[in-house]
C-alpha cells in the first residue's frame, strides 16, 4: 500500500494489486466449489440457520 500524502487516501501499490487479485480468483474458487450443487436459497437458508445458532450461542455466553 500507498499513501499519497500524509492525509490522504491509501491505495494499492502494483505488487499489492496484483496480490489482491490473486487471493481474490482463490477465494472465488474455494467459494465454486463449496457452493457446487447449491441452490442460492439454501445457500440464503444455511446462512440464516447459522446465524441463529451463533446469535443462541451468544445469548447463553451473555
Amino acid at each position: 500500500m500507498t499513501r499519497a500524502a500524509d492525509r490522504g487516501p491509501y491505495s494499492l501499490t502494483p505488487p499489492g494489486a496484483d496480490g489482491h487479485a490473486a487471493v481474490a480468483e482463490r477465494v472465488g474458487a474455494t467459494r465454486r466449489r463449496l457452493m457446487g450443487g447449491l441452490t442460492d436459497d439454501q445457500y440464503l437458508e444455511t446462512v440464516r440457520v447459522l446465524s441463529r445458532m451463533a446469535a443462541n450461542l451468544e445469548g447463553a455466553l451473555a
